[in-house]
Protein backbone atom coordinates (compact mmCIF):
# COMPACT_ATOMS: atom_id res chain seq x y z
CA UNK A 1 0.00 0.00 0.00
CA UNK A 2 2.30 2.71 -1.30
CA UNK A 3 -0.15 5.35 -2.50
CA UNK A 4 0.19 8.50 -0.41
CA UNK A 5 -3.55 9.18 -0.63
CA UNK A 6 -4.05 6.16 1.63
CA UNK A 7 -4.07 7.39 5.21
CA UNK A 8 -0.62 7.14 6.78
CA UNK A 9 -1.91 5.12 9.75
CA UNK A 10 -3.33 2.44 7.45
CA UNK A 11 -0.11 2.31 5.42
CA UNK A 12 1.87 1.95 8.64
CA UNK A 13 -0.45 -0.83 9.85
CA UNK A 14 0.20 -2.70 6.60
CA UNK A 15 3.97 -2.10 6.48
CA UNK A 16 4.65 -2.89 10.15
CA UNK A 17 2.12 -4.99 12.04
CA UNK A 18 0.99 -7.19 9.15
CA UNK A 19 4.17 -7.30 7.06
CA UNK A 20 6.36 -8.02 10.09
CA UNK A 21 4.03 -10.79 11.32
CA UNK A 22 3.95 -12.41 7.88
CA UNK A 23 7.74 -12.19 7.54
CA UNK A 24 8.27 -13.78 10.96
CA UNK A 25 5.86 -16.61 10.13
CA UNK A 26 7.65 -17.38 6.87
CA UNK A 27 11.07 -17.34 8.50
CA UNK A 28 9.80 -19.75 11.17
CA UNK A 29 9.09 -22.24 8.36
CA UNK A 30 12.42 -21.74 6.62
CA UNK A 31 11.02 -19.59 3.82
CA UNK A 32 12.90 -16.58 2.44
CA UNK A 33 11.08 -13.34 1.69
CA UNK A 34 11.72 -9.86 0.34
CA UNK A 35 9.75 -6.82 -0.76
CA UNK A 36 7.75 -7.44 -3.94
CA UNK A 37 9.81 -6.34 -6.93
CA UNK A 38 9.80 -6.53 -10.71
CA UNK A 39 12.99 -6.61 -12.77
CA UNK A 40 14.20 -5.21 -16.06
CA UNK A 41 15.21 -7.18 -19.14
CA UNK A 42 17.86 -6.69 -21.81
CA UNK A 43 20.47 -5.02 -19.60
CA UNK A 44 23.47 -6.15 -17.58
CA UNK A 45 22.56 -3.63 -14.88
CA UNK A 46 19.98 -5.09 -12.53
CA UNK A 47 17.23 -2.63 -11.60
CA UNK A 48 14.52 -3.86 -9.22
CA UNK A 49 11.33 -1.83 -8.91
CA UNK A 50 9.47 -2.18 -5.64
CA UNK A 51 5.69 -2.35 -6.01
CA UNK A 52 4.35 1.04 -7.08
CA UNK A 53 1.67 3.39 -5.80
CA UNK A 54 -0.48 2.93 -8.93
CA UNK A 55 -4.19 2.95 -8.16
CA UNK A 56 -4.83 0.12 -10.63
CA UNK A 57 -2.90 -2.36 -8.44
CA UNK A 58 -5.12 -4.59 -6.32
CA UNK A 59 -3.74 -3.75 -2.89
CA UNK A 60 -3.61 -0.02 -3.69
CA UNK A 61 -7.16 -0.08 -5.04
CA UNK A 62 -8.41 -1.56 -1.78
CA UNK A 63 -6.23 0.78 0.26
CA UNK A 64 -7.72 3.81 -1.49
CA UNK A 65 -10.98 2.81 0.16
CA UNK A 66 -9.07 3.36 3.43
CA UNK A 67 -8.96 -0.38 4.18
CA UNK A 68 -6.39 -3.17 4.27
CA UNK A 69 -6.21 -6.58 2.57
CA UNK A 70 -4.22 -9.76 1.92
CA UNK A 71 -2.56 -11.01 -1.28
CA UNK A 72 -2.87 -13.74 -3.92
CA UNK A 73 0.05 -15.51 -5.53
CA UNK A 74 0.75 -16.91 -8.99
CA UNK A 75 1.15 -20.54 -10.05
CA UNK A 76 4.91 -21.09 -10.50
CA UNK A 77 6.86 -23.30 -8.08
CA UNK A 78 3.57 -24.76 -6.91
CA UNK A 79 4.59 -26.49 -3.70
CA UNK A 80 6.62 -23.55 -2.38
CA UNK A 81 3.96 -21.03 -3.36
CA UNK A 82 1.19 -23.02 -1.71
CA UNK A 83 3.23 -23.31 1.48
CA UNK A 84 4.09 -19.61 1.33
CA UNK A 85 0.54 -18.57 0.56
CA UNK A 86 -0.87 -20.68 3.38
CA UNK A 87 1.70 -19.28 5.80
CA UNK A 88 0.89 -15.71 4.77
CA UNK A 89 -2.86 -16.22 5.06
CA UNK A 90 -2.51 -17.88 8.46
CA UNK A 91 -0.30 -15.06 9.71
CA UNK A 92 -2.61 -12.43 8.25
CA UNK A 93 -5.75 -13.86 9.84
CA UNK A 94 -4.06 -14.60 13.17
CA UNK A 95 -2.53 -11.11 13.32
CA UNK A 96 -5.90 -9.53 12.56
CA UNK A 97 -7.57 -11.67 15.23
CA UNK A 98 -4.89 -10.99 17.84
CA UNK A 99 -5.03 -7.25 17.13
CA UNK A 100 -8.70 -6.89 16.23
CA UNK A 101 -9.33 -3.80 18.33
CA UNK A 102 -6.14 -2.09 17.16
CA UNK A 103 -6.92 -2.79 13.50
CA UNK A 104 -10.57 -1.75 13.81
CA UNK A 105 -9.82 1.41 15.78
CA UNK A 106 -6.92 2.40 13.51
CA UNK A 107 -8.98 2.02 10.33
CA UNK A 108 -12.03 3.80 11.76
CA UNK A 109 -9.91 6.65 13.13
CA UNK A 110 -7.99 6.93 9.85
CA UNK A 111 -11.21 7.04 7.84
CA UNK A 112 -12.65 9.83 9.98
CA UNK A 113 -9.41 11.80 9.77
CA UNK A 114 -9.16 11.26 6.00
CA UNK A 115 -12.72 12.46 5.40
CA UNK A 116 -12.18 15.68 7.36
CA UNK A 117 -8.60 16.34 6.23
CA UNK A 118 -7.60 19.56 4.47
CA UNK A 119 -4.15 18.30 3.49
CA UNK A 120 -3.04 18.49 -0.13
CA UNK A 121 -3.70 15.44 -2.27
CA UNK A 122 -0.91 13.63 -4.11
CA UNK A 123 -1.12 13.44 -7.91
CA UNK A 124 2.24 11.92 -8.88
CA UNK A 125 5.21 10.48 -7.02
CA UNK A 126 8.54 8.76 -7.60
CA UNK A 127 10.69 6.01 -6.12
CA UNK A 128 14.08 6.51 -4.48
CA UNK A 129 17.02 4.79 -6.22
CA UNK A 130 19.22 2.89 -3.74
CA UNK A 131 22.33 0.82 -4.49
CA UNK A 132 22.18 -2.39 -2.45
CA UNK A 133 22.93 -6.11 -2.67
CA UNK A 134 20.06 -8.50 -3.37
CA UNK A 135 20.07 -12.27 -2.78
CA UNK A 136 19.62 -14.37 -5.93
CA UNK A 137 19.75 -18.11 -6.55
CA UNK A 138 22.68 -19.25 -8.70
CA UNK A 139 20.99 -21.58 -11.20
CA UNK A 140 24.21 -23.53 -11.76
CA UNK A 141 24.46 -24.85 -8.21
CA UNK A 142 21.45 -23.57 -6.23
CA UNK A 143 23.52 -21.40 -3.90
CA UNK A 144 22.44 -17.97 -2.65
CA UNK A 145 24.56 -15.13 -4.05
CA UNK A 146 24.42 -11.40 -3.34
CA UNK A 147 24.19 -9.32 -6.51
CA UNK A 148 24.62 -5.51 -6.65
CA UNK A 149 21.36 -3.95 -7.83
CA UNK A 150 19.66 -0.60 -8.11
CA UNK A 151 16.61 -0.87 -5.89
CA UNK A 152 13.81 1.58 -6.68
CA UNK A 153 12.49 1.99 -3.15
CA UNK A 154 8.83 2.96 -2.73
CA UNK A 155 8.64 2.66 1.06
CA UNK A 156 7.68 5.40 1.02
CA UNK A 157 7.35 7.10 -2.36
CA UNK A 158 8.06 10.84 -2.64
CA UNK A 159 5.37 13.18 -3.90
CA UNK A 160 6.37 15.47 -6.77
CA UNK A 161 2.97 16.90 -7.74
CA UNK A 162 0.32 17.84 -5.21
CA UNK A 163 -2.81 19.99 -5.27
CA UNK A 164 -5.16 21.39 -2.69
CA UNK A 165 -8.01 19.07 -1.83
CA UNK A 166 -11.16 20.35 -3.52
CA UNK A 167 -14.56 20.41 -1.88
CA UNK A 168 -15.84 18.34 -4.79
CA UNK A 169 -15.49 17.54 -8.48
CA UNK A 170 -18.32 18.54 -10.79
CA UNK A 171 -18.91 17.57 -14.42
CA UNK A 172 -21.56 17.34 -17.11
CA UNK A 173 -23.95 14.45 -17.66
CA UNK A 174 -22.21 13.98 -21.01
CA UNK A 175 -19.64 12.01 -19.01
CA UNK A 176 -22.11 9.60 -17.41
CA UNK A 177 -19.74 6.69 -18.01
CA UNK A 178 -17.24 8.39 -15.70
CA UNK A 179 -19.89 8.54 -12.99
CA UNK A 180 -20.62 4.84 -13.55
CA UNK A 181 -16.94 3.92 -13.19
CA UNK A 182 -16.58 5.94 -10.00
CA UNK A 183 -19.65 4.32 -8.50
CA UNK A 184 -18.28 0.87 -9.40
CA UNK A 185 -15.22 1.73 -7.28
CA UNK A 186 -17.46 2.60 -4.34
CA UNK A 187 -17.34 6.38 -4.77
CA UNK A 188 -20.57 8.21 -3.92
CA UNK A 189 -21.61 10.27 -6.96
CA UNK A 190 -24.57 12.62 -6.59
CA UNK A 191 -26.71 13.76 -9.50
CA UNK A 192 -27.37 17.49 -9.68
CA UNK A 193 -31.10 18.09 -9.27
CA UNK A 194 -30.62 21.74 -10.11
CA UNK A 195 -28.07 23.71 -12.10
CA UNK A 196 -24.65 24.22 -10.53
CA UNK A 197 -23.34 27.71 -11.12
CA UNK A 198 -20.23 29.00 -9.40
CA UNK A 199 -16.47 29.53 -9.32
CA UNK A 200 -14.31 26.48 -10.01
CA UNK A 201 -10.71 25.59 -10.63
CA UNK A 202 -10.40 24.59 -14.29
CA UNK A 203 -7.38 22.75 -15.70
CA UNK A 204 -6.15 23.68 -19.17
CA UNK A 205 -4.04 21.08 -20.99
CA UNK A 206 -0.59 22.49 -21.79
CA UNK A 207 1.09 19.35 -23.14
CA UNK A 208 0.03 15.88 -24.24
CA UNK A 209 2.30 12.95 -25.05
CA UNK A 210 0.97 9.70 -26.49
CA UNK A 211 2.83 6.50 -25.55
CA UNK A 212 4.66 4.63 -28.31
CA UNK A 213 3.29 1.25 -27.22
CA UNK A 214 0.15 -0.16 -25.67
CA UNK A 215 -0.34 -0.97 -22.01
CA UNK A 216 -2.87 -3.79 -21.57
CA UNK A 217 -4.44 -2.88 -24.90
CA UNK A 218 -4.54 0.88 -24.31
CA UNK A 219 -2.27 3.62 -25.63
CA UNK A 220 -1.85 5.90 -22.64
CA UNK A 221 -1.58 9.69 -22.73
CA UNK A 222 0.54 11.77 -20.38
CA UNK A 223 -0.52 15.39 -19.90
CA UNK A 224 0.41 18.52 -18.03
CA UNK A 225 -2.03 21.25 -17.10
CA UNK A 226 -2.27 24.74 -15.70
CA UNK A 227 -4.95 25.94 -13.34
CA UNK A 228 -7.31 28.87 -13.87
CA UNK A 229 -10.23 30.14 -11.83
CA UNK A 230 -13.47 30.69 -13.71
CA UNK A 231 -17.21 30.57 -13.40
CA UNK A 232 -19.08 27.63 -14.92
CA UNK A 233 -22.63 26.41 -15.20
CA UNK A 234 -23.31 22.67 -15.12
CA UNK A 235 -26.95 21.91 -15.99
CA UNK A 236 -29.15 19.74 -13.80
CA UNK A 237 -28.42 16.08 -14.39
CA UNK A 238 -24.68 16.59 -14.09
CA UNK A 239 -22.59 14.99 -11.36
CA UNK A 240 -21.15 16.10 -8.03
CA UNK A 241 -18.41 14.04 -6.36
CA UNK A 242 -17.82 15.19 -2.79
CA UNK A 243 -14.35 14.59 -1.40
CA UNK A 244 -15.77 14.26 2.12
CA UNK A 245 -16.17 10.49 1.85
CA UNK A 246 -13.93 7.56 2.70
CA UNK A 247 -13.49 6.49 -0.95
CA UNK A 248 -12.55 9.95 -2.20
CA UNK A 249 -8.96 8.86 -2.87
CA UNK A 250 -10.24 6.81 -5.82
CA UNK A 251 -11.59 10.04 -7.27
CA UNK A 252 -8.28 11.83 -6.66
CA UNK A 253 -6.39 9.21 -8.63
CA UNK A 254 -8.71 8.95 -11.62
CA UNK A 255 -9.99 12.53 -11.91
CA UNK A 256 -6.70 14.42 -11.52
CA UNK A 257 -5.47 14.23 -15.14
CA UNK A 258 -1.72 13.91 -14.51
CA UNK A 259 -2.08 10.76 -12.40
CA UNK A 260 -0.69 7.61 -14.00
CA UNK A 261 -4.07 5.89 -13.63
CA UNK A 262 -6.34 8.82 -14.44
CA UNK A 263 -9.23 8.67 -16.88
CA UNK A 264 -7.24 11.11 -19.01
CA UNK A 265 -4.22 8.80 -19.04
CA UNK A 266 -6.42 5.92 -20.24
CA UNK A 267 -8.36 8.14 -22.69
CA UNK A 268 -11.69 7.64 -20.97
CA UNK A 269 -11.71 11.43 -20.77
CA UNK A 270 -9.83 12.30 -24.00
CA UNK A 271 -8.04 15.66 -24.15
CA UNK A 272 -5.53 17.45 -26.35
CA UNK A 273 -3.27 20.46 -25.99
CA UNK A 274 -5.31 23.61 -25.52
CA UNK A 275 -8.39 21.78 -24.24
CA UNK A 276 -10.13 22.69 -21.02
CA UNK A 277 -10.46 19.57 -18.91
CA UNK A 278 -14.15 18.93 -18.41
CA UNK A 279 -13.98 17.82 -14.78
CA UNK A 280 -13.91 20.90 -12.59
CA UNK A 281 -12.52 21.25 -9.08
CA UNK A 282 -14.83 23.06 -6.66
CA UNK A 283 -12.67 24.93 -4.12
CA UNK A 284 -13.32 24.68 -0.41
Amino acid sequence: MKNLNIHADIRELSETLFADSIAAAMESRGLRWSPYVTGNAGSDDVVLDETSSDAKMGDTSVGLSQATRGIRLADQHWQRRVATGLTMVQALVQTAADNAKLVHDTVERARADFISSDEDIVITDYAKATNISWPFIDVTNGSIVDVPVTFMNTTPVTANLTRSRPQAYVFSRAWHDVADRLQAAGVVVDELYGDFEGQVEALNVTSSTVATSKYEGVVRTTVTTESVSKGVKIPAGGYWVSTRQKNAAHAFNVLEPENIDSYVTFNILPVDVGDEYQVYRVPV
